[in-house]
């Protein structure tokens, strides 16, 4: 069997700061795919030291970051895709592992521990499983709805990649509130056109008051017991506090796209 080789899939919007120390540690990679959101940064001049394949494209009217990745995938021609990110790094013994795992041709779609850091404080009791590691030629795409749905089938057989990966999305709240602001803008778009989706993922065509108790209880339950943030200490508390505000947000938004579409129709 020929070394399997791989092609690391990113999307940036505004990188600059992280962009130039990540790239120089992707040496590994045997190719580097950016799909740039419109920076308005430097980032796409800092991108062309380390890759020619650079593409422009924004993820559609709803300008979805799935999307973009699907966009980068398909320009991407090895055996192997990695779907990172500017601050998601991969450890040398992740990556050991994932070269191991790819060489065994067992499976096509291998799940990552995406382990957050948040306040100088690694979640790694509790990881994220996404899965980021495809086979190229295996992949069939679907159309993502949100901010946070996969855009490919799911296979139900899957390996994983048990050595951790550390995410700094959001190291500090205020980089967090800037996301925040991201996705949930990209969400509540598509709740209108959708009628459900989210990071709750449930049915929405109406907002309601108890919208804004219930649901960020539930998302509160859902990251502090369900996916164990309580491990994690008060910092974990917090982190589950945060994400429930977000679902504030996100459901506020929602109500006011629907009522400015009410007034524009009088």
């Amino acid at each position: 069997m020929k070394k399997q080789t791989i092609s690391v899939v990113m999307t940036i919007k505004n990188e600059a700061l992280l962009l130039e120390p990540y790239l120089k540690n992707l040496s590994w990679a045997d190719e580097i795919v950016v799909v740039d959101m419109n920076s308005t940064d430097n980032s796409v001049e800092i991108a062309k030291k380390y890759t020619k394949k650079i593409y422009n494209y924004d993820g559609g009217p709803l300008h979805l970051i799935p999307l973009n990745q699907q966009f980068g995938i398909k320009k991407a021609t090895m055996d192997w895709v990695i779907i990172l990110e500017p601050d998601l790094v991969v450890s040398p013994f992740a990556l050991k592992e994932i070269r191991k795992k790819i060489e065994s041709g067992k499976y096509n779609q291998y799940t990552l521990n995406v382990a957050q850091v948040f306040m100088d404080h690694p979640f790694l009791h509790c990881p994220e499983k996404i899965i980021k590691l495809l086979r190229r030629n295996a992949l069939r795409f679907v159309d993502p709805k949100g901010a946070h749905e996969y855009f490919y089938v799911i296979e139900k057989k899957r390996g994983e990649i048990a050595s951790p990966l550390l995410h700094y999305s959001h190291p500090t709240i205020s980089s967090f509130l800037t996301k925040i602001d991201l996705y949930t803008t990209q969400d509540a778009k598509s709740i209108v056109l959708h009628k459900k989706g989210g990071f709750l993922h449930q049915k929405l065509t109406k907002v309601h008051w108890w919208n804004f108790i219930l649901d960020p209880a539930r998302a509160f339950l859902i990251f502090y017991v369900k996916k164990q943030y309580f491990r994690e200490g008060v910092i974990g508390f917090v982190y589950a506090v945060l994400f429930s505000y977000a679902i504030v947000v996100e459901r506020a938004k929602v109500l006011e796209i629907y009522r400015v579409k009410k007034s524009t129709r009088k």
